[in-house]
C-alpha cells in the first residue's frame, strides 16, 4: 500500500513570511505610548480572536458529517470503515477548551478574553464614552474577523478542497496564536507588572476567576491545540477516500495554512495604526 502523505510543522515553518505577523504585534506593543493604546490594541487582538471558537467547532462538524470522504481501506464492510469522528475528534477537543474546558474554569475563551479587556480599562480608569471609544473595532479588525469566518468555511458550501484547507488555516491558527501570546505575555510582564499583579488577583466585580487567565492559558494550551490540530489533518490524509489522490489534499492543507498567515500578518500590521 502507498505511504500516505503528512503534513509537519518543520515543513510549515519554513514557509516564507510565517513569523511576519507576530514581529508586527511585537514591534506594535513596543510602540505604545499611553494606556489608552494598550486598551485599543488588546481590545481589537481579542476581536479578532471572536470567530475561531465558532470556527473550530464548525470545522469539527464539518469533518465529522463526510464519512464519504474518510475511512479505513482496512475495513472491507463500507459502512464500518468510517473514521470521519475519528478525524474530527481533535478539532473537537479544541473545540471543548474553547466552550469552556477544565483549564478554563470551565468558562469559555471568548468570555476570558472579554473579561480581560475590562479588566485593562478598569485597571486604567476607563469607563463609558471614554473606554467604548476605545474597544469598539475599526474597519481592518472587522475584515480580519469576517477574513477567520471565512477561512474556517463560516457560511459556505464546503467542498473536499475548502474542507482540507479548512484544516490548514486551523493549523496556522493554533501554532501561530501561542507565540502571539507569548509576545503579549512578555510584554505585559516586562512593561506593566503592576496590572499583571492585580489581574492575577480575582475581581469579584467582573468575574469569580483571575482575569489574567486569557493571556495566562494561552501562552501553552495553543500549542496542545496545535498539536490536535496537526494529528486531524495527518488522520484526514491517512483515511482520505475521495477522488483526487492523497498529496493533492495535502497541497490544499499548505494553501489553507498560507491563507492564514496572510490574515494574520495583514491584521496584525494594522493592530496599532
Amino acid at each position: 500500500m502507498n505511504k500516505k502523505p503528512e503534513i509537519t510543522w518543520s515543513e510549515l515553518s519554513a514557509l516564507p513570511d510565517v513569523q511576519k505577523g507576530c514581529e508586527h504585534l511585537h514591534v506594535a506593543l513596543e510602540q505604545l505610548r499611553t494606556h489608552g493604546d494598550l486598551v485599543r490594541v488588546l481590545s481589537r487582538y481579542v476581536h479578532f480572536n471572536a470567530p475561531f471558537g465558532a470556527g473550530v467547532a464548525h470545522l469539527a462538524s464539518a469533518v465529522a458529517q463526510r464519512p464519504d470522504l474518510f475511512g479505513d481501506p482496512n475495513t472491507i464492510e463500507h459502512y464500518l470503515s468510517d473514521r470521519s469522528y475519528e478525524v474530527a475528534a481533535p478539532l473537537f477537543a479544541a473545540a471543548i477548551d474553547e466552550f469552556g474546558g477544565e483549564s478554563a474554569k470551565y468558562q469559555p475563551h471568548r468570555t476570558l478574553a472579554q473579561n480581560t479587556v475590562q479588566a485593562v480599562g478598569k485597571f486604567f480608569g476607563y469607563n463609558g464614552a471614554s473606554f467604548k471609544s476605545l474597544i469598539d473595532p475599526n474597519a481592518e479588525t472587522i475584515i480580519a474577523m469576517e477574513g477567520a469566518k471565512s477561512g474556517y468555511g463560516i457560511g459556505q458550501v464546503i467542498d473536499e478542497n475548502a474542507l482540507f484547507q479548512n484544516m490548514g488555516f486551523h493549523i496556522g491558527s493554533e501554532q501561530l496564536a501561542g507565540e502571539e501570546f507569548r509576545i503579549i505575555d512578555t510584554f505585559l510582564r516586562r512593561e506593566h507588572p503592576a496590572l499583571v499583579s492585580h489581574m492575577e488577583m480575582v475581581d469579584p466585580e467582573i468575574s469569580d476567576v483571575q482575569t489574567y487567565i486569557w493571556i495566562a492559558l494561552h501562552t501553552t494550551v495553543e500549542d496542545e491545540h496545535a498539536e490536535l490540530a496537526f494529528r486531524a489533518a495527518n488522520l484526514a490524509l491517512r483515511y482520505y477516500r475521495g477522488d483526487q489522490e492523497p498529496y493533492e489534499m495535502r497541497k490544499q492543507i499548505v494553501k489553507g495554512f498560507v491563507d492564514f498567515v496572510k490574515l494574520q500578518t495583514e491584521f496584525l500590521e494594522s493592530i496599532g495604526k
